[in-house]
């Protein structure tokens, strides 16, 4: 679907975090910048919670604060 809305065939319905780069290079618009779509959640997959090691705790850690930087750059917000 991305790749037919930058191709110019039609209106596409997808995750911020799936266009983003596009919203910000311009190569899509944003077309009800005050409509918010539902949150989608990133999951990380374990063999079970409670084996959840240090390590794989910081991970999840790190790579929420990123997306989370990074959905915050510039850009990004309802102006896109």
């Amino acid at each position: 679907m991305r790749r037919w809305a930058l191709d110019g065939c039609g209106i596409a319905y997808k995750s911020r975090l799936d266009v983003l780069a596009d919203l910000r290079a311009g190569r899509l618009a944003r077309l009800l910048p005050g409509y918010e779509t539902e949150a989608t959640p990133l999951c990380l997959v374990t063999p079970h919670r409670l084996m959840l090691s240090p390590a794989v705790a910081a991970l999840r850690a790190h790579l929420q604060h990123c997306l989370e930087r990074y959905l915050a750059e510039p850009g990004a917000g309802g102006a896109d």
